[in-house]
């Protein structure tokens, strides 16, 4: 929201366009523009700022539609409004833009898929977890943990990665957006999570593949420090939320 002159503007932010299309943009002003709001838009990286009036809807609503573009480009866009008395106000303010990001269509039963793969991973991860602490109680071996840490691998893998990148390539036209090749917070994440487990897991190689704990380089307890070390920064990335790009 933004104000100046008896003149306030308001605008729900649009994250992406699923789909082909062209996405509309809602802006709501309360007051007296002296003119229609106008839309200031670039394609992410363009040079060239174009613009174009919004279209009067009634009780103080303006729409406007922005280009279609290719899915997995982003759309950059801001308002301004003059004022009866001169004035101008910019939303965001400072010279910044909004962003809208363009989709294709995915799958369902692929994105179902992927939740239900990714809700195993966080499932294991909480026994993974359970199992830690028992350890570190010194309540209970280590074996649990280990067997728990494996059914993590598996669901974090098969979640993030072969169902994760066909959701990405229907939606984005790229199968991966992550380091090295890119910045997308959710290939990120996922990467980082999966290289947290694979480490904490190198702790316990030897029993994680069936050789026995001597071939541990590490004890019992360190190992399950490292499990919950693992689990406190795979929450945290869960908590990220997805489709944000850097």
């Amino acid at each position: 929201a933004g104000s100046a002159a008896d003149v306030t503007i308001r605008h729900t932010t649009v994250v992406d366009q699923e789909g082909p299309g062209e996405p509309e943009l809602v802006l709501d002003v309360a007051g007296e523009p002296s003119a229609p709001p106008l839309v200031l838009y670039r394609p992410r990286g363009a040079e060239r700022i174009d613009g174009i009036r919004m279209t009067a809807a009634g009780n103080g609503r303006y729409v406007a539609r922005l280009p279609a573009l290719p899915r997995g480009k982003r759309m950059e866009y801001a308002f301004v409004v003059g004022t009866p008395d001169g004035e101008e106000i910019r939303m965001p303010a400072g010279g910044g833009f909004l962003s809208i990001k363009y989709e294709g269509i995915y799958s369902t039963t692929v994105l179902v898929l992927h939740m239900i793969f990714m809700f195993a991973a966080f499932f294991t991860m909480a026994m993974c977890l359970l199992g830690a602490l028992a350890v570190l109680r010194g309540t209970e071996g280590k074996n649990f943990t280990v067997v728990m840490s494996r059914w993590v691998m598996f669901f974090t893998f098969v979640g993030g990665w072969p169902l994760g990148m066909i959701l990405n390539q229907q939606a984005y036209g790229v199968a991966w957006e992550g380091f090295p090749f890119g910045w997308d917070v959710t290939d990120n994440k996922t990467q980082i999570m999966l290289v947290c487990w694979i480490l904490t897991i190198l702790l316990a190689r030897g029993s994680f593949f069936g050789r026995g704990e001597r071939s541990d380089p590490v004890s019992p307890r360190v190992f399950a420090a490292a499990v919950v070390a693992a689990f406190v920064i795979s929450m945290g990335l869960f908590l990220v939320p997805h489709s944000l790009s850097l």
